[in-house]
């Protein structure tokens, strides 16, 4: 049976989508009572509002339920009740955790309350506030085993989308271990943002010589990897622009076109390659211990008080506040995370 530390209302208030844009903040209805047994209950104190949500708010991305459900990716908070499988030491604690939108048993980080699966539950201390913990488990860790897995094998990288939270945080690293970066934006606002926190080669995709620069500085740094979070044409002409023997490793598709106009001679002749990377899976195929070693060292850092695993926050709103929230973010993508509270 689970540990039952507190009583909890069988309704409470949270983030509903109807169908695409369609977002209500309404009763959801739980049986906590029957709460199973790998799963754990938390009172959500921060939930990270990101372009992964946005995906799914627009419909874009979608769980493949018909009927409505409600929203959020990532969050933080207190657990208050846990299962029979999970060790009830957990209950009273801060903790991180990341919500996965295809389990229709969990009820996801835009609520007052979330249940998600112990697997995805990571404890914080005191050090790590709830709105840095709403973001924990998602582009730090991404970011750490990027470099592990990848960016440490090469001498230099081109990455596109360079402003986003990732972007930012994969400079940060790269700068650490004296890896150059030729960073990618898409608007003249960024290239300012991006300097002042440490990036040297900036680039915007939109000027009239976007190809021209980018090859100069490609011949000048010779890179070796190129990170891509684009569909459509553009990463095909990078990549061709790019040394023989170079990696382009797609993590995203945030304009959701299909990859396109690939020359078969950079594969074929010039040893040129295209590999995808998803945190999940690059977590799964590391041992137990491995895991944890990973987790502990962004932790560590996030105490510390270091920046190279931090979320840039630009705002923070109430969950009735979502269209609200929603317009600030998609005006101001490049400026940071928005953060949404019960």
């Amino acid at each position: 049976m689970e540990h039952n530390n507190q009583t909890l209302n069988s309704s409470f208030k949270g983030l509903v989508i109807h169908k695409p844009n369609e977002i209500k903040y309404e009763e959801i209805k739980y049986d906590f009572d029957n709460l199973g047994n790998d799963y754990v209950v938390i009172e959500v104190k921060a939930a990270g509002f990101g372009p992964y949500d946005l995906g799914f708010v627009t419909g874009r991305l979608n769980t493949g339920s018909s009927e409505p459900s409600n929203l959020g990716c990532e969050g933080s908070g207190v657990v208050i009740k846990t299962g029979s499988s999970v060790d009830e030491k957990l209950v009273g604690q801060r903790v991180s955790f990341l919500s996965d939108l295809f389990d229709q048993k969990e009820i996801h980080s835009f609520a007052e309350y979330a249940v998600v699966k112990k697997d995805y539950v990571i404890p914080i201390d005191e050090t790590i506030s709830f709105n840095q913990g709403a973001y924990l488990l998602g582009n730090p860790l991404t970011a750490k085993c990027l470099y592990n897995d990848i960016i440490s094998k090469h001498n230099g990288i081109v990455m596109d989308t360079a402003s986003s939270a990732l972007g930012k945080m994969i400079n940060k690293i790269a700068n650490k271990y004296n890896i150059k970066v030729i960073n990618i934006v898409r608007r003249d606002e960024s290239i300012e943002l991006l300097k002042a926190s440490g990036a040297d080669v900036v680039i915007n995709q939109n000027s009239p010589t976007f190809l021209q620069d980018l090859g100069k500085k490609i011949k000048e740094i010779k890179p070796s990897l190129y990170i891509t979070c684009q569909g459509g044409g553009l990463p095909s002409r990078i990549i061709d622009l790019m040394p023989d023997n170079s990696t382009m490793c797609c993590l995203g598709n945030i304009n959701n076109e299909h990859l396109s106009g690939y020359s078969s001679t950079d594969f074929i002749f010039k040893g040129k390659s295209i590999i995808g990377f998803q945190l999940f899976n690059s977590l799964a195929e590391k041992s137990e211990e491995q895991r944890k070693d990973i987790i502990n060292s962004v932790i560590e850092s996030l105490s510390k008080g270091e920046d190279y695993y931090q979320t840039d926050i630009a705002g923070e709103f109430k969950l009735d506040q979502f269209e609200e929230a929603r317009e600030s973010y998609e005006k101001n993508m490049s400026k940071g995370k928005i953060i949404l509270k019960p």
